[in-house]
């Protein structure tokens, strides 16, 4: 079974990112959101708030 790795696992209303297992095929990622994912590595709370401020 396929497990999520990214920003999708905290917030169910995002796609999967790209390098996520349960990511439909080609996907495309802005960097925006590679930067959110790499973020969220340190802070996921700061990483969602930081995407959906900037993405809306």
């Amino acid at each position: 079974m396929a497990k999520c790795d990214c920003l999708a696992e905290y917030d169910p209303s995002l796609p999967h990112f790209a390098s996520c297992e349960k990511a439909e095929p080609n996907v495309v990622s802005s960097p925006l959101r590679e930067l959110a994912e790499m973020a969220a590595y340190r802070d996921i709370d700061a990483a969602l708030m930081a995407y959906r401020a900037c993405n809306n």
